[in-house]
């Protein structure tokens, strides 16, 4: 077993990209089990078979990148392993298939279904390339917010938000060939995502 502590921590980005290739080819090639201590997010989820996400000394969950990332299972995980909206909401109505939360301001939305029961505080996570600038209307799921920053960064857009009750929302939105109008600063747009894209996680 091979114990490595941030071996890529001093190279610069181009570089440190072709080593972590080269790196986990050798590894495969060896058929070796490394350990690897990261605090390189995307690194962590582009390379490893297992990720385990520490917490003050305690193992908060460990899996799959792809478990991981997709259904954390606390709000530190959440919120540590890449951006992620955490909005503050109660069960309002659940069942084995759906479940409908309320969010702080009121808003309702769906959420994949589970046995949490009516009226528990939850956490709804939504992570920001799931979230849909101008998607849906107004009772069907969307919200309502108000652009606070809109940053192009080539093939990606970043909108941060702010929600009628006044919870920050961040989007990323992958740009395709062509290239709409961009949300202005002070627009009101409506947002939304699809219901299995949330995560719902206990208090």
């Amino acid at each position: 077993m091979l114990l490595l502590d941030e071996p890529l921590s001093a190279l610069d980005r181009g570089l440190r990209e072709e080593a972590r290739a080269d790196l986990v080819a050798l590894l495969r090639w060896l058929g070796t089990t490394a350990i690897r201590v990261t605090h390189d997010q995307d690194e962590a989820l582009a390379t490893a078979d297992r990720i385990g996400v520490l917490n003050g000394g305690r193992l908060e969950q460990v899996g799959p990148p792809a478990e991981l990332y997709e259904r954390p299972a606390t709000r530190f995980v959440a919120s540590f392993l890449g951006a992620a909206n955490l909005l503050d909401a109660e069960v309002r109505e659940s069942g084995p298939h759906r479940r409908v939360l309320a969010l702080r301001g009121g808003a309702e939305v769906a959420a994949p279904g589970s046995s949490l029961p009516v009226g528990a505080a939850v956490t709804l996570g939504v992570r920001p390339e799931r979230v849909r600038v101008g998607d849906g209307q107004p009772g069907e799921g969307a919200l309502w917010g108000t652009v606070k920053s809109s940053l192009y960064r080539g093939t990606v857009l970043d909108v941060a938000l702010r929600l009628r009750d006044g919870t920050a929302l961040r989007a990323s939105q992958a740009l395709g060939e062509e290239l709409g109008p961009l949300p202005a600063v002070g627009e009101r747009v409506c947002v939304g995502w699809r219901n299995e894209a949330g995560i719902v996680l206990e208090g």
